[in-house]
């Protein structure tokens, strides 16, 4: 396997009229910089190297040349392109676009020989982050893309010798799915899976990473993948067990119902359990919970919103109408547990630490994201979140969204309207379930705000309304003999 085979192309056209003004090429030691496709063309007939090289080469240098001169060029040789292999074997970073170290604040133009030499030095690292992986993960990527457009000319280059292999048990522990089904999906989807096989090897090294916003919109079927391969529903046993490692929770609370008793066909219903409330979650039900002061609502969204963190880097939003209770939510639970991250984005934080939030819910290290209903109109918050598969929304104080509601906030009604425009910006984002929670809600405060997400994301919400009676308070009256001792 030698660099010296391989003939670097890169043009520059018009965005409107795709006309090529300028080009480079590199091969070799020799060069070229110009306006000339049959220069560039001349320079690859003086030796026929057997692969051409470029960044996002495909889709577009490749469209633009098969019209001029170069045609014959390519078809004879091997098209080998950094912008595929980059979010192959680089899928959790942020950017796969060319890092162009030559352009400074002095010299911003695009130069298509500088462009030759960035993509030279990319190839170098994509060939030794591959020699890095196993020889099955390399035999599974190699089966999986050795004939796929995008991915043929570099897995002809590495030239891997294939052999049976059981990738099935090479992810062993890991996939959730069917030894059945995980062969289907390579059959259906193989670009797909070839990635999603690099990042479940990654999450072994580094769980904190999600994968790159870039990878998400070039391939929006990998979100559902995902959630196949990487997550299955727990047991209550699992449940149990995930609520003791992480929050030393050894059992759940339970409530009375609301209306317990009034149901004449069913005088001796159960209690809901926090339990209850946290498998709707994880079933992907959007729901409505009342539940007392100090009944646990926190632990009871932050499961759910965690275990799928943990399965596939799920991101949860929290909307909280206090910035003082974000701010305790998110110390209290970086008190209590250092194997995920909740943060908050507030007016608490300062320039910069606002600048490293953001960057930590886009590249993933933020597993539960606090905000206020109002940052929901910033377009920073917007352009940050929506770079995340978005599991659910959680509204903290429901109540809020009412007029009826003793805490009525205007912005919660734009919540809806985020969370659509969110849906149609990102092709990945096809479904976002709601979990509201209040601590006491009259019937019309809870029609209110049923019918608002009716109404605007056609989601029903499945109720959990636990009676408001609180075991853990005591009252007792003192007599005092003047207004002195009252006060």
């Amino acid at each position: 396997m030698s660099f010296f085979d391989i003939f670097y192309v890169d043009i520059e056209a018009g965005k409107n009229s795709n006309q090529i003004y300028s080009c480079g090429a590199l091969y070799k030691k020799e060069n070229y910089k110009g306006g000339s496709i049959r220069e560039i063309l001349k320079l690859y007939l003086t030796d026929e190297p057997k692969y051409i090289c470029g960044h996002n080469f495909i889709e577009h240098d490749k469209n633009l040349l098969k019209d001029t001169s170069f045609n014959q060029a390519l078809n004879k040789a091997k098209i080998i392109d950094t912008f595929f292999l980059s979010m192959l074997l680089y899928p959790t970073k942020l950017s796969h676009k060319l890092n162009k170290l030559y352009k400074t604040e002095v010299h911003i133009e695009n130069n298509p020989l500088g462009d030759c030499v960035c993509t030279k030095n990319l190839l170098e690292l994509l060939v030794k982050r591959f020699d890095t992986f196993s020889s099955t993960l390399k035999i599974l990527l190699t089966r999986l893309l050795s004939k796929r457009e995008c991915f043929q000319g570099f897995f002809s280059y590495v030239d891997i010798k294939t052999r049976e292999i059981n990738s099935y048990d090479f992810f062993e522990g890991k996939i959730k799915c069917s030894n059945r089904r995980w062969n289907e999906l390579l059959i259906e989807s193989p670009i797909e899976m070839a990635i999603l096989s690099v990042y479940i090897v990654h999450l072994e090294i580094d769980n904190r990473l999600s994968l790159s916003n870039a990878v998400l919109k070039k391939f929006p079927i990998i979100v559902k993948l995902i959630k196949e391969v990487l997550y299955k529903n727990p047991s209550k046993e699992d449940i149990d067990q995930f609520a003791l490692e992480e929050f030393n929770i050894k059992s759940f609370k339970e409530f009375e119902f609301r209306d317990k008793g009034t149901n004449l066909f069913n005088m001796d219903a159960d209690n809901i359990s926090q339990s209850d409330i946290i498998k709707s979650a994880l079933n992907d039900e959007s729901l409505l919970a009342i539940l007392p002061t100090g009944g646990g609502k926190t632990l009871t969204f932050q499961i759910p919103a965690l275990i799928k963190a943990n399965s596939y880097k799920a991101l949860t939003i929290v909307i909280s109408p206090l910035q003082a209770l974000m701010k305790n939510h998110v110390e209290n639970f970086r008190e209590k547990n250092q194997n995920f991250k909740v943060a908050a984005i507030s007016g608490f934080l300062t320039p910069i630490e606002r600048l490293n939030a953001i960057t930590e819910v886009e590249n993933g290290v933020t597993d539960i994201l606090y905000l206020a209903p109002e940052a929901l109109r910033s377009n920073s918050i917007f352009n940050c979140i929506q770079k995340r598969i978005i599991d659910r929304f959680v509204i903290d104080e429901a109540h809020c969204f009412s007029s009826w509601g003793h805490d009525f906030r205007h912005d919660y009604n734009y919540i809806a309207t985020f969370i659509k425009d969110l849906k149609n910006s990102s092709p990945y984002q096809k479904n976002i379930s709601i979990s509201c929670f209040t601590a006491t809600a009259k019937p019309e405060v809870l029609n209110d705000i049923k019918h608002y997400f009716r109404e605007m994301l056609d989601l029903e919400l499945v109720d959990f309304l636990a009676s408001s009676k609180r075991e853990n308070l005591n009252y007792k009256a003192i007599k005092v003999s003047d207004n002195e001792k009252k006060y």
